[in-house]
């Protein structure tokens, strides 16, 4: 593997020490962070595929059910169904044993995307 995949690899390692050292996270942390972080994944998913919802566009679509001004409605139902599909697996993966990942599943293209961005 080379020394960007290394170097990515030991970076998470150390944030997810660092993450694991906090727990028990008290509930209403855990709620905030799952929020954000449904909100991020959302927005980002959505902008990759061209969705013009803004960050905070997308959380009032998804957290308010507002409509924004000038979007479509092929935009705004991207962003509820998205949010809504994280809804949906988080239970499942809640219920799913820890996986702990390795070098093998970082692929070579995972890294190269990375360098580019």
């Amino acid at each position: 593997m080379n020394n960007l995949a290394n170097n990515i690899l030991k970076r998470i390692t150390e944030k997810k020490q660092r993450f694991d050292k906090l727990k028990p996270l008290h509930k209403d942390l855990e709620k905030n962070l799952y929020n954000w972080t449904r909100i991020a994944l959302t927005y980002t998913s959505n902008a990759i595929e061209g969705n013009t919802l803004s960050h905070q566009d997308t959380a009032l679509v998804v957290e308010e059910n507002l409509t924004i001004g000038g979007k479509t409605v092929t935009e705004h139902l991207e962003a509820i169904n998205h949010a809504q599909a994280i809804d949906l697996i988080t239970p499942v993966q809640r219920k799913t044993p820890h996986r702990t990942y390795d070098r093998r599943h970082f692929s070579h293209s995972q890294v190269h995307t990375q360098e580019y961005r």
